[in-house]
């Protein structure tokens, strides 16, 4: 992401009111999923569940937040392996590119948790961000 694509790129402070934002859309995706889970499990990853489509936002925001932290120079969070950012690549792009196949990464429970773990600690890369 370049400086002419992310608003306040050159000012930290700016760029980390902008992730922060992208990161509270996500956290709220993360809440409605977590929510609708426990609804009704067994449609967690069922491409036509609400689940899903609360699944499929926040993994696609919560990757824009760590590429754009990337891609700035922040400090990535905790757990940003690239084969989890890869993962997380190949998913955004398939929610948003009608047509694609969905990647197979979701099934695994350590992916799931490694997920966690890396929205757990985007926050934290943000408050540091917005500290430069």
């Amino acid at each position: 992401m370049d400086a002419h694509h992310s608003p306040g790129t050159s000012n930290p402070q700016l760029l980390a009111l902008s992730l922060g934002r992208q990161f509270a859309w996500a956290e709220e995706m993360r809440r409605q999923f977590v929510a609708s889970v426990s609804e009704n499990p067994a449609r967690a990853l069922d491409p036509a569940s609400q689940s899903f489509m609360y699944l499929s936002l926040w993994l696609s925001l919560l990757y824009s937040v760590v590429e754009a932290l990337r891609h700035a120079g922040g400090p990535l969070p905790g757990g940003a392996t690239e084969q989890l950012l890869s993962g997380l690549r190949q998913f955004r792009n398939t929610i948003f590119h009608v047509g694609a196949a969905f990647p197979a990464f979701l099934t695994s429970s350590e992916v799931a948790k490694d997920i966690d773990r890396l929205h757990d600690n985007t926050a934290a890369a943000i408050s540091e961000l917005a500290r430069h």
